[in-house]
């Protein structure tokens, strides 16, 4: 484990959308997984693997334990949200891949 300090986050990805707007992250989340059901498989475990993970943690912790410090910018993220945003990242490089096949 890198670094000594575990921050509670219990909004997503950097403390965005706290437990008070989290319906509209859930329903954000639903559209997007209705979005990509033509992608890769990886793409898609990469996107459910962190999500689970994530939810997991908020049912045990309360929050998702941010433990991951981010160079150069002060702040802590975990695995999970790094296998969400590896999933969308490749997904919109896909989806821009075949945009520029068709």
């Amino acid at each position: 484990m890198m670094g000594g300090q575990t921050v509670l986050n219990t909004g997503i990805s950097l403390n965005l959308f706290p437990l008070s707007q989290m319906f509209l992250f859930f329903f954000l989340s639903c559209v997007l997984m209705y979005v990509w059901r033509n992608m890769q498989g990886i793409f898609t475990g990469l996107f459910i693997g962190g999500a689970v993970s994530n939810i997991i943690d908020r049912i045990y912790f309360g929050g998702v334990r941010d433990w991951f410090p981010i160079p150069f910018v002060g702040l802590r993220n975990n695995l999970a949200d790094w296998a969400i945003f590896l999933a969308v990242f490749l997904s919109v490089v896909q989806l821009a891949s075949r945009k520029g096949k068709t």
